[in-house]
């Protein structure tokens, strides 16, 4: 009788044990896992991308640890519990982030309008004094051909900034077109020292 009450105690104990040792915390990973998608639906992949990148590489390291961890006997979440916490933190403030960092990006996408403006013009007035031999000639029209290209696309960029676009994507086709106005500039002032030394 002893030996059947000592394991029904036992049993009762062991199962309180199993059942006492972590619980997979659910509400935890929903919570982050709505946290990143908050942020990406704010942008935050787009205007903030190593911060994104990094909040997607937490969840997935962490869901990967609770993983791990749900193949434990004893199962310890508190340590990976306090991980998708932070990280939720984390991601809320990268979604709140996201807002100003447009702007700034906006802000920046305006004054490289302006900027790669002023050199369209410094570059189409050097064309004038750039040497027109046979080979020149030729040259000359494809630099002014490239040059109605990039203002036919800043153009299009500046009409674009006024509506809601993805500004990092404006500023980054503008930045290339400031490349290829400082290159054809470069190579207009070399032409034109070349010249005058003759």
């Amino acid at each position: 009788m002893k030996n059947r009450l000592f394991l029904a105690v036992a049993v009762v104990m062991t199962a309180f044990v199993v059942s006492s040792c972590g619980k997979m915390p659910q509400e935890s990973i929903d919570a982050a896992k709505a946290a990143v998608v908050a942020a990406k639906t704010a942008q935050a992949d787009v205007y903030m991308a190593p911060e994104y990148k990094a909040l997607e590489d937490s969840l997935n390291s962490v869901i990967q640890g609770i993983e791990a961890e749900n193949s434990n006997f004893l199962k310890d979440f508190d340590a990976l519990k306090a991980k998708l916490d932070t990280l939720t933190a984390q991601a809320e403030r990268v979604a709140q982030a996201v807002p100003a960092k447009r702007e700034a990006v906006k802000a920046e996408a305006e004054a490289m309008i302006a900027t790669v403006k002023n050199d369209l013009e410094t570059t189409k007035a050097l064309l004038k004094k750039a040497p027109k031999g046979k080979e020149g000639k030729a040259a000359l029209e494809q630099m002014t051909n490239e040059l109605n290209v990039i203002t036919a696309g800043v153009s299009e960029i500046e009409t674009a900034l006024a509506g809601d676009v993805n500004y990092a994507e404006a500023l980054d086709k503008l930045n290339a077109a400031q490349k290829s106005v400082t290159d054809i500039n470069t190579e207009l002032t070399e032409a034109i020292a070349k010249k005058n030394r003759k």
